[in-house]
């Protein structure tokens, strides 16, 4: 399964796109580009922690890994 977005941030003027995809339906790996420098560093940061537990972020007996 793959998801993808484009964001607008608006008052930046940059252009963010994103695919997040699943061959479990469990586990997803997030793809981000952009060129804004802010969600760049947060870009690099997600793709450390490599494939996320979905179920682990949605739970509220957890911790989110990506906020």
């Amino acid at each position: 399964m793959k998801a993808e977005a484009v964001i607008d941030a608006g008052i930046c003027g940059f252009e963010t796109q994103v695919t997040a995809a699943s061959d479990d339906d469990r586990t997803v790996s997030c793809d981000v580009r952009t060129k804004c420098e802010k969600i760049a560093v947060f870009a690099t940061a997600l793709k450390q922690l490599g494939r996320i537990d979905a179920f682990q972020e949605i739970s509220p007996a957890s911790r989110s890994l990506v906020l």
